[in-house]
């Protein structure tokens, strides 16, 4: 799978702000980190940044991915027509193969040990050539596109936007997080523009429901979704991760999901952080390198261990047991 990242919106409603939306801080991360982390997560290491003309930011502080093991491109889209037409922009960058794409809102964010599951177990679940949209229960469906589900509440049969109160199908709202085939290029190209003049992503979607090649992943109800797009939202999540950090959860890590996925040894993280001086400032930059130093030592110690067992020998390697630091006891986004 490959990756688009939409952050090409005006940001206007969390105007005036000193740069683009998506690199706004969250508590302790820009709050593209948080889809850049999902992508990873997904085993996705070819990943597109949809920006707009004036996003020259983004070069200067997401870079080209490296750090994390992953490639970065970026292409701009010259005018906000739309989230549809992210595919004509992937298309024009050549970025869109035959293997399937994930789509991802810059300003949605998801917390949640089962959604890093649920994202881990993507590749497998996905079934190709269909069309995959993420879910969950809301207690306000009105107010989201709602979907209408068979009578075994297992096929997609409709997808409703903002229906009257009463008249909801379901209580499952569409979030931002989807994943299409490579011929979506084809389908976005006989979409009309909207009454907003905008390409809209639903009206491709309803393509693939008619057709019968459409996927509603339901997100476990411990998941949270937030919409992050104006400053209210933004605090809310802000202190939603102060509060999972100090229960010894911290989200939105590239270096901890790449760490955990076999993208990055731990030994060339800890020598780029530990470059700079500054970093022992930092409180995220300290856990992520307390992870990685962690994650050295279970490795070496499983190595130990296997080449006791290999060289036919009992011993004793209690050891080697890794003890980890406090602030991986306790569990980090997802890390046993």
């Amino acid at each position: 799978m490959k990756g688009i990242i939409l952050c090409a919106g005006n940001g206007t409603r969390i105007q005036p702000i000193a740069g683009p939306k998506p690199l706004v801080q969250l508590y302790q991360t820009p709050m593209i980190y948080h889809q850049i982390t999902a992508m990873i997560e997904a085993n996705v290491k070819d990943i597109l940044i949809i920006i707009s003309p004036d996003s020259d930011k983004y070069y200067t502080s997401i870079g080209t991915g490296h750090q994390w093991g992953v490639n970065i491109l970026y292409a701009t889209q010259m005018e906000p027509i739309g989230t549809a037409d992210a595919f004509n922009v992937a298309s024009a960058a050549k970025f869109i193969t035959d293997e399937p794409t994930i789509l991802a809102y810059g300003d949605n964010i998801f917390l949640g040990e089962k959604f890093i599951e649920t994202l881990a177990a993507l590749p497998e679940t996905y079934e190709e050539g269909k069309a995959l949209n993420f879910c969950l229960e809301v207690e306000k469906p009105n107010a989201f596109g709602v979907y209408q589900f068979s009578e075994d509440g297992k096929t997609v049969t409709d997808i409703i936007e903002k229906p009257k109160v009463g008249t909801e199908p379901s209580k499952y709202a569409s979030v931002g997080f989807y994943v299409f085939p490579s011929d979506i290029v084809e389908k976005v190209k006989t979409l009309k523009h909207s009454s907003r003049g905008e390409l809209e992503l639903p009206d491709a979607m309803q393509q693939y429901i008619k057709e019968k090649k459409f996927q509603a992943i339901k997100l476990d109800s411990s998941v949270s979704w937030h919409d992050a797009g104006n400053a209210d939202a933004a605090l809310d999540v802000a202190n939603k991760l102060s509060e999972l950090f100090e229960e010894g959860f911290m989200y939105g890590s590239p270096e901890i999901a790449a760490l955990k996925k076999g993208f990055l040894k731990p030994q060339v993280l800890i020598d780029n952080y530990t470059k700079d001086p500054g970093n022992h400032k930092s409180v995220y930059y300290q856990k992520v390198l307390d992870f990685a130093k962690d994650r050295q030592a279970q490795q070496q110690a499983t190595a130990a261990s296997s080449e006791y067992r290999g060289n036919g020998c009992r011993a004793d390697v209690a050891g080697l047991t890794v003890r980890l630091s406090n602030s991986c006891q306790a569990g980090i986004a997802g890390q046993p």
